[in-house]
């Protein structure tokens, strides 16, 4: 029986390394391999994913690449523009080019090696519905991270996985606007939103656990409840680079607001996370059963049912006697 292939890669070959320059696929999710025909892919060309001049593109006589690793002809459509939600780059990769991602406008999910070393002008430009972002780090070698952030004005997860640990961070959202001092004759600029601050998290490229971590009493003062409890359950669930007093202050957050906790984990279906934090303290029967509640308001059986048995096992009723 023959299989179809999805995905067919665009490429140059520079010296014995390989450039991507455009991907035809069926589908909306993009792996990029690490070899193709035994070379490295070190580079994303320019404009590789945007959806501007793929025709010339395709008219150059560059190889193309199918998964199953034969020669195919140019019969799919290209993956590029708003056809394009999710890219993983492997750590191979070492240049990004410009405008690589210009205007992939549903793009939400980007997984990729901190090594990346050189990334082009407007590479995440129109990029605006980025929400996650997965990188491994090497944390001897110089880390894009910083780089990919100061591009991303958004609220961003970002799940952080190194030799040592994994973290899960939230990077609020931020935005300027300028507003005219007309006597002065002069622009100034106000920032809103305390994303910024969380950006600034870097001593050169390395990140800098303890400076997110003192940073949380802005994040709770400026930004709704659902983002605060998002952000200090991250921190306590992967709790890399944490320290006794930030965990402290992360819990105490936790269980002054465990309304908020248990329906951002009901509303966005996390029952993994669920399970964990019913895990780590004794919660009263009364916010278990508004969380019951919730899970039933939200038709989320799967949680109904776990939250119902927790419940039974944990709050169990005394039965009365009578004495005549």
């Amino acid at each position: 029986m023959r299989i179809e292939q999805t995905t067919q890669f665009l490429y140059e070959n520079i010296g014995e390394e390989i450039k991507i320059t455009a991907c035809r696929s069926l589908d909306e999710a993009v792996h990029i391999p690490e070899k193709i025909e035994g070379c490295p892919v070190t580079e994303i060309g320019d404009y590789a994913f945007s959806d501007s001049g793929k025709q010339q593109e395709s008219q150059m006589g560059m190889g193309n690449y199918s998964n199953g690793g034969e020669k195919t002809e140019q019969s799919l459509p290209y993956l590029c523009g708003k056809r394009l939600k999710e890219i993983h780059l492997p750590k191979s990769i070492r240049k990004i080019g410009r405008y690589a991602f210009y205007n992939c406008t549903m793009l939400a999910e980007l997984s990729c090696s901190s090594n990346i070393q050189d990334l082009g002008s407007g590479f995440f430009t129109g990029c605006r519905r980025i929400r996650h972002i997965h990188i491994k780090v090497r944390e001897d070698e110089k880390s894009c991270l910083k780089d990919l952030l100061s591009e991303l004005r958004q609220m961003l997860t970002v799940t952080y996985e190194s030799q040592r640990g994994k973290a899960q961070l939230i990077f609020p959202e931020f935005f300027e606007e300028s507003v005219e001092n007309t006597p002065a004759r002069l622009l100034e600029i106000r920032t809103h939103g305390c994303g910024h601050r969380y950006r600034y998290c870097f001593d050169k490229t390395k990140f800098q656990f303890h400076e997110y971590d003192e940073l949380f009493p802005h994040v709770k003062a400026q930004e709704t409840e659902e983002i605060v409890s998002r952000l200090a359950l991250g921190r306590l669930q992967f709790p890399y680079e944490l320290s006794k007093n930030a965990r402290k202050e992360y819990e105490e957050y936790i269980k002054k607001h465990t309304k908020a906790a248990f329906n951002l984990l009901l509303s966005q279906r996390e029952l993994d996370t669920l399970k964990w934090l019913l895990s780590q303290w004794t919660f009263q029967k009364e916010e278990v059963d508004e969380a019951i509640q919730m899970a039933d308001n939200y038709q989320y059986v799967e949680a109904l049912g776990y939250l119902m048995d927790y419940c039974h096992e944990n709050y169990k009723i005394k039965k009365k006697k009578f004495e005549l």
